[in-house]
């Protein structure tokens, strides 16, 4: 609505969006539709958050398996090398790669 909305501009779009109830009817309300598998509507788009979420979901799982891929072909070729050249730099290398990749705190699952 931005910063020069008005107090009743306001008002009426907290009540057509049901923000005037108290919180935890208003979590009620939206765990009863989550399980009628209806997550609401985008404050933002204005389409159904199953939709945003199905129009970007694709996308994800691409991004997903090209990540397996790549990390697991890394990981492999870093093992290898570090098994092959047991106490040398490369083993060194190795295990500095892998202490950094387990290391990197995990952010969840992102759909944007």
């Amino acid at each position: 609505m931005g910063q020069h909305a008005t107090e009743q501009s306001i008002e009426t779009w907290r009540e057509a969006n049901g923000l005037n109830e108290p919180i935890l009817q208003q979590y009620l309300t939206y765990l009863k539709g989550v399980l009628h598998g209806d997550l609401g509507t985008s404050y933002y788009s204005k389409t159904p958050v199953t939709e945003e979420i199905g129009a970007r979901f694709p996308a994800t799982i691409e991004l997903a398996i090209a990540a397996i891929l790549f990390a697991s072909f890394v990981g492999i070729l870093l093992g290898v090398m570090a098994a092959v050249k047991k106490n040398t730099v490369f083993d060194a290398a190795g295990s500095l790669i892998a202490l950094i990749g387990v290391s990197i705190p995990y952010s969840g699952w992102a759909f944007c």
